[in-house]
C-alpha cells in the first residue's frame, strides 16, 4: 500500500488519516499545534449519515438532535424543512480528541508541533522534521493556511470563494427554539446571511455570519443570552469550491480545497463525502472523488446565493410564502438534493406562483434552478 502524508490535525486531517490507514496506506499526520481540536470555530452540525460514517468517536459526542429547519423573515415569513434524516450537533473539540486516540491505536504516526512549510508536486514534504517524499500528499489545512505554506503553482488558478465571518455563542440560557428545532433567521441587513439559534444537551447556542463579523454583545442582546460559557467563530466559506484541486501527488482536501455548503459553510459533510471516496480507492482514482465533491457542491452555490444577496429581504418573504408553510426533505447535508427532481418542480412551481407578485423574483428564482441542473451536469 501507499505511503501517505497528511498535513493538518483538524477534523479533515484526521478523518483523512483515520480512513486511510483502516485502508492499509501507511499515514503519517502532520499538525503544527500540540493538541488537536484547536482553534475552535465550528457549530458542528451533521446528517445522520455523517454520524453513521463516522462511526463510534461521533455518536460518542452527540450533544443534540434536530429533525426541524425553521426558516424565517422575523415575523413576516417561515418555512421549516422537516427533515427524513435528522441533524445532530457533535463536540467538535472532543470528536477531534477521539480521531486522535483512534488514529494513534491504528499506528498512524503523529508528528504534533511540526509545521509544514512546503509541499512539492512530486509528493515532497518539507517540515520541522525535515523533507521527505510520499506516495501522496493530503493537504487538509484551514482555508487560510494556504498563505503560510509553499504548494504547486498548478494548484494556484485563481480560485477564491466567497468568505463571510462567523461567530458562535453557547450559553446557559436564552431565548431559542424548542427542542429538536433549528431557528434560522434571515434577514436583508445581515449582509445577505443568517442567524441561528439551538437547543442542546447543555444549554443553548446561536451564532451569526455576515461579510461585517456579528459581535457577542449583538448577539446576547438578540437572544437574551445569560452565563455565557463559550464564544468562538472564523472564516465561513460559501463557494464555489476548488475548481481542480489536485496535482502531481498533492490533493487539497477540506477547507483549503473549499469543501464546505456554500448555503451555511459547514464542511463536515464534503470532507466526509470525499473521503469515504478517496479511502478505498488508488491514488490514481483520487481525483474523481474531488470532481465528484466539486460538482456536488458547485450545484448548491445557486440556491445559497438566492439567499445571499440576490434576492433581497422583499424577495425572501415572497420565496418563503410561495414555497409553503412546511415541506419534506431528505437531510439538511445534501442541499443540491433540495434541487433534486422533486425539488426542481417545487422552486418553479413556486416561481409560476411569484409571476404576478413579484416577476423579478420568480425570474431569479427559475434562473438559480437552472444554474444548479446545469452543474449537475458539468
Amino acid at each position: 500500500m501507499s505511503r501517505i502524508a497528511v498535513v493538518g490535525g483538524g477534523f479533515a486531517g484526521l478523518y483523512a488519516a483515520y480512513k486511510l490507514a483502516s485502508a492499509g496506506h501507511r499515514v503519517v499526520l502532520f499538525e503544527e499545534h500540540r493538541d488537536v481540536g484547536l482553534p475552535r470555530h465550528c457549530t458542528g452540525l451533521v446528517s445522520g449519515w455523517v454520524v453513521d460514517k463516522i462511526g463510534g468517536p461521533a455518536r460518542e459526542v452527540v450533544r443534540g438532535e434536530y429533525k426541524v429547519y425553521r426558516m424565517r423573515v422575523d415575523g413576516d415569513a417561515s418555512l421549516e424543512l422537516v427533515l427524513g434524516d435528522p441533524s445532530y450537533r457533535l463536540e467538535r473539540v472532543l470528536l477531534e480528541k477521539k480521531l486522535l486516540e483512534r488514529v494513534l491505536g491504528m499506528g498512524v504516526e503523529v508528528r504534533l508541533g511540526c509545521r509544514v512549510s512546503g509541499v512539492g508536486l512530486e509528493g515532497r514534504v518539507e517540515s520541522c522534521s525535515g523533507g521527505s517524499v510520499y506516495d501522496a500528499v493530503v493537504v487538509a489545512t484551514g482555508f487560510l493556511d494556504r498563505r503560510n505554506m509553499s504548494l504547486p503553482h498548478e494548484l494556484d488558478v485563481g480560485w477564491e470563494p466567497r468568505v463571510v465571518w462567523g461567530l458562535n455563542v453557547e450559553a446557559l440560557r436564552g431565548d431559542t427554539p424548542g427542542e429538536g428545532v433549528v431557528d434560522i433567521l434571515l434577514d436583508g441587513w445581515n449582509g445577505g446571511f443568517f442567524y441561528w439559534s439551538l437547543r442542546t444537551q447543555d444549554g443553548v447556542l446561536v451564532g451569526g455570519a455576515s461579510y461585517t463579523p456579528p459581535t457577542k454583545d449583538m448577539l446576547v442582546e438578540m437572544y437574551g443570552l445569560e452565563d455565557i460559557v463559550g464564544v468562538y467563530g472564523g472564516p465561513v466559506l460559501t463557494g464555489p469550491p476548488h475548481p481542480r484541486p489536485w496535482a502531481g501527488r498533492v490533493f487539497l482536501v477540506g477547507d483549503i480545497a473549499g469543501h464546505n455548503k456554500p448555503l451555511t459553510g459547514g464542511g463536515l459533510f464534503p470532507i466526509v463525502f470525499t473521503v469515504e471516496c478517496m479511502a478505498f480507492r488508488s491514488v490514481e482514482d483520487w481525483p474523481d472523488c474531488l470532481r465528484a465533491t466539486a460538482r456536488m457542491l458547485s450545484r448548491q452555490v445557486p440556491l445559497a446565493r438566492l439567499f445571499q444577496g440576490v434576492l433581497d429581504r422583499d424577495g425572501i418573504i415572497s420565496l418563503l410564502s410561495s414555497v409553503g408553510e412546511r415541506v419534506r426533505v431528505g437531510s439538511f447535508d445534501r442541499h443540491e438534493g433540495l434541487l433534486g427532481w422533486e425539488g426542481i418542480g417545487r422552486w418553479m412551481s413556486a416561481s409560476l406562483r411569484l409571476l404576478r407578485k413579484s416577476p423579478g423574483t420568480a425570474f431569479r428564482v427559475a434562473g438559480a434552478v437552472a444554474r444548479s441542473v446545469l452543474y449537475g451536469l458539468w
